[in-house]
């Protein structure tokens, strides 16, 4: 039987998380982590940075960040509650950035208040704004169009990296995160899921 091809394997992947109530979420977890490991390990991976954004709690970052200790790993979330969770699990590598953000298809401030009680809830803090940002942006290649951003970001950027790896978990803004970062994609040709 012959070895299915990488783009293969990807079309399988996402086909597995779009079928997700077909598929167990855990098939999907075991199956992201199996494809990540090989083409590490088999050198297929392009070269630069890992960017884990949803990170959630922080356990795809951390085992990214254990698999490829010579990589930045870059866990970006919004809630205040999982930052903290991850800071606790960031323990796993010396090469773990939080950024605690968002990302979109243009920079801005989110303020989680008043009529979107559920969004809050999830963020677990009612009174936290946090930065969305294009990775465009964050990689150097888009201006910051508000300052505020920046600031919030604490001048923190990731300029001059290059992108290998995006793993994107962004609860239905997928297509926004996308487009805030179509030169960063272009450039670094990365892989994308």
């Amino acid at each position: 039987m012959a070895t299915p091809s990488i783009p293969k394997l990807l079309l399988a992947l996402h086909a597995a998380y779009l079928h997700a109530s077909i598929v167990p979420l855990p098939f999907y977890e075991r199956l992201h982590f199996a494809l990540v490991s090989g083409l590490i390990q088999e050198g297929l991976m392009p070269p630069g940075a890992i960017v884990d954004v949803g990170a959630n709690t922080g356990d795809a970052t951390c085992f990214y960040a254990r698999l490829d200790q010579n990589r930045t790993v870059i866990a970006m979330e919004t809630s205040q509650y999982n930052i903290r969770l991850i800071r606790r699990q960031a323990r796993c590598g010396h090469n773990v950035a939080i950024v605690h953000a968002g990302i979109g298809s243009h920079n801005g401030v989110m303020h989680p208040q008043g009529s979107n009680r559920d969004l809050a809830m999830q963020l677990r803090s009612s009174d936290s704004a946090f930065p969305i940002c294009r990775l465009d942006s964050l990689f150097g290649l888009a201006p910051f169009e508000k300052v505020d951003v920046l600031q919030m970001l604490k001048g923190r950027t990731f300029a001059g990296k290059q992108l290998g790896f995006f793993h994107l978990d962004v609860e239905g803004a997928e297509e926004q995160a996308l487009r805030g970062s179509r030169a960063l994609i272009a450039r670094d040709q990365a892989i994308i899921i």
